[in-house]
């Protein structure tokens, strides 16, 4: 249920990254493919993510030292996104996080994409308590 869920709200991320602007059409198609449960956490994540994208960016941009920000690939921003969100934000255990990622990029991204998710996300998982307390200066 939620695989599904987390995977729309990827897919959605990604196409509001490719095409710059957020499509009411899309949301919708990807909400109705879901769950009642299933439909809580995705419009609680693409919010979320949506409102805080800045920060999680940012994030994202400070541990891919090896990549620019332009070289990252969409759809891996759109996976490593959510699973910061969560991993920052939520309760949702951090390990389930990160291999719903990787899972996630085994299946849609590049053969490279899961080692280097699954390593920008266990450095975002050790400076979990220093991130969440930058956000929360950052938002008062």
């Amino acid at each position: 249920m939620r695989r599904k869920a987390r995977e729309n709200a990827i897919k959605y991320i990604f196409e509001k990254l490719v095409n710059g602007s957020e499509n009411e059409v899309t949301y919708e198609i990807f909400m109705d493919e879901l769950s009642d449960d299933g439909k809580v956490y995705y419009e609680t994540t693409v919010a979320e993510v949506n409102s805080k994208f800045d920060f999680i960016k940012s994030i994202i941009a400070r541990y891919a030292t090896a990549y620019k920000e332009d070289r990252l690939y969409k759809l891996d921003l759109a996976i490593m996104s959510v699973a910061t969100y969560e991993i920052l934000f939520t309760d949702i255990p951090d390990k389930v996080s990160v291999n719903e990622a990787v899972e996630i990029a085994k299946i849609y991204s590049t053969d490279n994409s899961p080692s280097f998710i699954n390593g920008l996300l266990a450095v975002v998982i050790k400076n979990k308590t220093e991130l969440v307390e930058e956000y929360e200066r950052k938002d008062n």
